[in-house]
């Protein structure tokens, strides 16, 4: 006669099952990132050549690099189908396109090398060459700022995935969550820097994400400050030997600070 399992056996099982769930997901990677410093602070130049650094100093000295950006920048878009529209319960935010030359970045190149780098081992290691990022807008997010899960359009088959640079101004608020199945949570979050901080050294410090474009993402709420952003595409060096597969079904993370609504909108980049 078969007995009922002891009660420790039935919770047993049950972490036994959660487990072999969490090891499934471990088959394949969908996002990586991380954290380099740069030799001296950003620059970008905008409209009309402006060139602005990237240094949020207060006090008498105070750079206002924040309202500058904003400046900058429409109202950020998103695309619905063959649409492309602006709607602030999808998307509050601000944006600069960089086509036309309408927006360049100084400084990074050696850290972007770094990072592409980085990107080739976590996300293709097939790959005989690390990918091409290809500067695509400034992004900027104020008080109130978010974007809802959405996933972005390729505009073409060598391009795979997306590159988020975000700039080292205070804000709170803002995570970046990058999920299919398994859940990335990228915390940008920075205090604001004191008159005892360095705010040049600060400066060199540039936090980054890299995902599959096919995959779930969203911008939580900012609740202070600004939270700016490069965003680049990702695409397959022209001298690459391998073929880039499409994210699998069962991903995992890598390098985020965290593991763990989707969305249909999609063409706008984060």
């Amino acid at each position: 006669m078969k007995t009922a399992p002891k009660p420790q056996d039935a919770e047993t099982k049950k972490w036994l099952t959660t487990l072999v769930e969490r090891a499934k997901a471990l088959d394949a990677i969908f996002a990586c990132g991380g954290e380099v410093e740069v030799a001296a602070p950003l620059s970008l130049r905008g409209p009309g050549g402006k060139k602005l650094e990237i240094v949020e100093r207060i006090g008498f000295r105070r750079s206002n690099v924040d309202k500058k950006l904003r400046a900058w920048c429409a109202p950020a878009s998103f695309g619905e189908g063959t649409e492309t529209r602006t709607d602030a319960r999808v998307r509050e935010g601000r944006q600069l396109y960089a086509r036309n030359g309408a927006l360049a970045v100084e400084g990074l190149d050696d850290a972007l090398h770094d990072i592409l780098r980085q990107i080739r081992e976590s996300l293709c290691p097939h790959e005989t060459v690390p990918p091409i990022a290809e500067l695509h807008s400034l992004n900027v997010y104020g008080r109130g700022g978010h974007f809802v899960a959405h996933k972005d359009t390729p505009r073409e088959p060598r391009v795979f995935g997306t590159l988020v640079v975000c700039l080292p101004l205070a804000f709170s608020g803002g995570r970046l969550i990058v999920e299919q199945q398994a859940r990335a949570t990228f915390d940008w979050e920075t205090r604001s820097y004191s008159f005892d901080s360095s705010p040049e050294k600060e400066a060199r410090r540039i936090r980054w994400a890299a995902f599959f474009g096919d995959v779930d993402h969203r911008i939580e709420t900012v609740t202070s400050g600004c939270r700016a952003t490069l965003t680049y595409e990702l695409r397959r060096a022209p001298d690459s030997q391998a073929a880039v597969p499409r994210a699998p079904i069962r991903l995992k993370a890598v390098s985020s600070r965290s593991l763990g609504a989707r969305g249909s909108t999609g063409g706008g980049r984060s």
